[in-house]
């Protein structure tokens, strides 16, 4: 299969879609974590729940970021 998205876009997608349909906090952690792998900077995951917070809800959006800040601090990476 040929792919048209790059890594980084592709999982901004699967962050935006999880975070939008309110998945679990282990299961964004998880998605931050491989975003953080493929090149998505700290910063660009931050703007996604805050661009996000029109599209899928304030809370969804909101519940996201600790857990961003959460791995952000485990991986020593400042924003």
């Amino acid at each position: 299969m040929e792919y048209y998205l790059d890594s980084v876009s592709r999982a901004i997608c699967a962050l935006s879609a999880m975070t939008v349909l309110g998945q679990h906090n282990r299961q964004i952690r998880r998605r931050i974590e491989c975003a953080l792998k493929v090149g998505v900077t700290p910063r660009q995951i931050l703007e996604v729940f805050v661009n996000l917070i029109l599209y899928g809800g304030y809370i969804n959006s909101r519940t996201s970021m600790p857990v961003a800040r959460s791995v952000f601090t485990d991986q020593s990476l400042t924003v």
